[in-house]
């Protein structure tokens, strides 16, 4: 019914995303609207749009609902029908919290008695700030000494990104490389981290699961507790950098600039403060105000 037009949008998505990701969902989401109403198109009015809104508000979370109506509008912009339009979903913050510095110590008097392989993805996650998607598609190749090119979230041709890797992490990376499996095929020789185990060993990962599963094994043998019974994920982690470094006077900009992101209010959405935080900070105000009272300014 849509043959044409789900083919040009194909050949439009592949055009301006490299990530094999964004292009799925950019692909996927209209392909499902257009399922659901059942019609060509050009003959969907926004009354049947109203109806597919409505099915999505009962189906799906709000901040899956964001992204999904985020990728529709650039579909319906994209084929030019004005007279169609979607609601803007604002992401609500889930709340959850970063791991305190306690606790990480924990991982760290451990992580390098671990394999090199978790060893390798731990650093990726903490100290390089990646999403387990962007983890799986490093290529050996994009790691220029302590540089390290990737592309982001968006997965745009024209916005190549990098990232500096910290000493650990590049003796990490070598150490990991002295282990790393025999590729399977020319593909997966370019790819940075293979399979290890079973009948897949020395083929690239396929899905996130296996970056979560092994971030999971490194918090296990570190006996961590997890914050509000929350499960250990890469945004666990992601939300535990930036909170720590901006704790320690880290510029936001330098922050923002290693976590990929292209405004300094996404980096701040991950920034968490407990109580424990704002009694340390409060203790440090009021070290610095004794101390001017104790050696004033002779000048004045």
């Amino acid at each position: 019914m849509n043959t044409e037009l789900l083919k040009q949008l194909r050949d439009y998505v592949c055009s301006n995303h490299q990530s094999e990701n964004t292009r799925r969902n950019y692909i996927d989401n209209p392909i499902r609207m257009l399922k659901h109403i059942g019609k060509r198109y050009k003959d969907i009015t926004q009354e049947d749009l109203n109806k597919y809104i409505q099915y999505c508000y009962e189906k799906y979370k709000r901040n899956t609902l964001s992204q999904q109506f985020w990728i529709l509008k650039d579909f319906i912009r994209w084929t030019g029908r004005t007279d169609l339009s979607l609601p803007k979903i604002q992401p609500v913050d889930s709340g959850h919290t970063a791991i305190d510095s306690k606790e990480m110590d924990k991982i760290f008097a451990v992580i390098e008695d671990l394999s090199p392989i978790h060893r390798l993805v731990f650093y990726l996650v903490y100290d390089a700030i990646r999403r387990p998607m962007e983890i799986m598609n490093i290529k050996i190749t994009d790691r220029h000494g302590d540089i390290l090119k990737y592309y982001g979230k968006t997965g745009n041709t024209v916005g190549v990104r990098h990232c500096l890797l910290t000493e650990r992490l590049q003796q990490a990376w070598d150490d990991y490389l002295t282990v790393r499996p025999e590729p399977k095929s020319v593909e997966d020789k370019k790819v940075l981290l293979l399979n290890d185990r079973t009948a897949y060993r020395g083929r690239r990962m396929l899905t996130t699961s296996q970056i979560t599963h092994m971030l999971r094994e490194i918090c296990l043998f570190a006996s961590l507790e997890i914050p509000d019974g929350e499960k250990p994920t890469a945004y666990m982690f992601k939300r535990t950098t930036i909170t720590q470094q901006l704790l320690e006077g880290a510029d936001i900009k330098l922050v923002q600039f290693q976590a990929g992101h292209t405004r300094p209010e996404t980096t701040l959405k991950y920034h968490r403060i407990n109580d424990e935080d704002v009694r340390k900070y409060l203790r440090r105000l009021e070290d610095k105000t004794q101390d001017v009272r104790k050696f004033p300014n002779k000048n004045k």
